[in-house]
């Protein structure tokens, strides 16, 4: 876990994003997927050309999170965004973007042991309207390929449950559209004043397992809640609780652990030309047609992923001497662990 004070920074830059490119689809209710994708990828390439008022987001979170992490304790935080091909979705991963977040321990004590990578791959699909004239509600629709499913299943056995999810591009407030949702109902009962739970109020972004073919379906189960996008990020650094009280699940693979589907996961993600090749092949068996393996799948080009890496000196600064307890990297952040 990172320390708690290097919550704040994270927990703005994340949800801005949301709160963007979600009130962009509530404002535009004819863009699609592709766009609002392209316009993700933008947010968090350190390395794209300046866009309007928004300069360069990465670079002007970067030097705002390094100069409150200061030198004794240097944080590094690394983004790279780059495209790929629809047909690369469509023949390999079934996913509109991959996405790695990673941490590194620079102490210099670090054995390694607490090093992880967390590959996931994302099926966005943007909320559509039902009409101009009803405007946002309950029952706004999501679409896709009903083919679609059986190869996200077959390639879920390959790489676990949770290393497909499907990321649903909401308008702002999606979760204030169904009133008698039951996830609206357990934030109504939690105590005010946690930016998490404020969140999932406002958030427009949204994690699911399942395909939902409305904004009511997607809130509408007993069981389990979907997340936001920008706290399932920020759960991998932090200890977070949804608004039921468990704490938010990620799958990292540590550098000293065996997990054959995390290992699978990762290699799809860098392009590893055997686990593509099997990946490719859950498609063929529900296509039943020859899939042509074209030579950018198997290379470092162009590619849609998302990366996030943190390096921080994590052993140094828990083991720092006359240690401030508000400080600890185990500190409850705005009331979760």
């Amino acid at each position: 876990m990172l320390p708690a004070y290097l919550f704040d920074p994270l927990f703005d830059f994340f949800t801005e994003i949301d709160r963007i490119l979600s009130s962009d689809v509530k404002n535009n209710p004819d863009t699609d997927e592709r766009a609002v994708t392209s316009n993700l990828l933008w947010f968090l390439n350190s390395e794209a050309d300046p866009r309007g008022d928004f300069g360069n987001a990465v670079k002007a979170f970067r030097q705002s999170i390094k100069d409150l992490a200061g030198d004794e304790f240097p944080i590094g935080v690394r983004f790279e965004a780059e495209g790929y091909s629809q047909n690369f979705e469509g023949d390999a991963t079934q996913a509109d973007y991959a996405f790695n977040i990673r941490f590194r321990d620079t102490s210099t004590s670090a054995s390694g042991d607490d090093d992880w990578d967390a590959a996931y791959f994302m099926q966005s699909k943007v909320a559509q309207l039902r009409s101009e004239e009803e405007g946002w509600g309950p029952y706004s629709t999501f679409s896709r390929d009903k083919r679609q499913w059986d190869v996200i299943e077959r390639l879920r056995g390959l790489i676990g449950s949770g290393g497909l999810r499907y990321h649903l591009y909401c308008p702002t407030e999606a979760l204030k559209l169904v009133p008698k949702a039951l996830l609206l109902k357990k934030l109504s009962a939690s105590e005010p004043g946690s930016l998490v739970l404020d969140h999932y109020a406002n958030a427009g972004f949204w994690l699911n397992h399942g395909f939902p073919a409305s904004i009511n379906a997607l809130f509408s189960s007993q069981t389990y809640f979907p997340i936001p996008w920008a706290i399932f990020i920020l759960a991998h650094f932090f200890g977070l609780e949804s608004p039921d009280g468990t704490e938010i699940q990620t799958e990292k693979l540590y550098s000293n652990m065996s997990d054959p589907k995390l290992e699978e996961r990762q290699a799809i993600f860098n392009r590893d030309p055997d686990a593509l090749e099997r990946a490719i092949q859950q498609k063929e068996k529900i296509s039943k047609k020859k899939i042509v393996r074209h030579e950018r799948y198997f290379t470092q080009g162009p590619r849609r992923t998302i990366s996030i890496g943190i390096e921080f000196p994590k052993l140094d600064y828990d083991n720092r001497p006359d240690p401030d307890p508000s400080l600890s990297s185990t500190t409850t952040v705005n009331g979760f662990k």
